[in-house]
């Protein structure tokens, strides 16, 4: 099954990422601890490495850790979009011959992925703000953040494949090496 996306499925996605942001940073926040509250983008980026493996998703992973830039982090702009992109990359090669309808496969990438970002982010952070190195950066990793993350992408990629297809039924997606 090929995966090709209309302009306006592309904007919806960018849409997507923006209320994604929204709750994350405001509604969700005052309702859970800061340690648990799910990184929307990141689900969103390893939706698209496995579901739009194309130069088009990567494109779209770029602005989505750009929306993330502009409207959560507010330190510089462009770090969270080079870690979405190279999640993207990640997702997208290590995904063949993968049963990728696994509920643990998509947990273990979705947390794995929100690891990768925070550092690939960090290390960009890092080159423009020397200060902010920290020796135990490591031991700082979101942790929780992931576990969090990782179970809100149970729940949010089929509503994702509904949103794709409009409702249609798919085939389950298998990629081959």
């Amino acid at each position: 099954t090929e995966w090709i996306f209309t302009t306006v499925e592309i904007i919806r996605f960018i849409v997507y990422g923006i209320i994604g942001i929204l709750l994350q940073v405001s509604l969700l926040r005052v309702v859970l601890p800061d340690a648990v509250v799910p990184n929307f983008i990141v689900i969103f980026i390893v939706y698209l490495g496995y579901r739009m493996p194309t130069l088009r998703g990567a494109v779209i992973a770029f602005i989505l850790g750009l929306e993330y830039d502009l409207f959560g982090s507010y330190l510089l702009l462009g770090p969270n979009a080079g870690s979405a992109v190279v999640l993207f990359m990640l997702v997208f090669i290590t995904s063949k011959g993968l049963y990728l309808e696994q509920r643990s496969t998509v947990f273990f990438t979705v947390f794995l992925g929100t690891l990768v970002v925070y550092s690939v982010s960090y290390i960009i952070t890092y080159q423009f703000i020397g200060s902010l190195w920290n020796e135990g950066f490591w031991l700082q990793l979101p942790w929780l953040e992931g576990i969090a993350t990782g179970v809100a992408a149970l729940f949010a990629f089929p509503l994702l494949d509904k949103a794709a297809v409009k409702g249609k039924a798919r085939k389950p997606v298998v990629s081959t090496v």
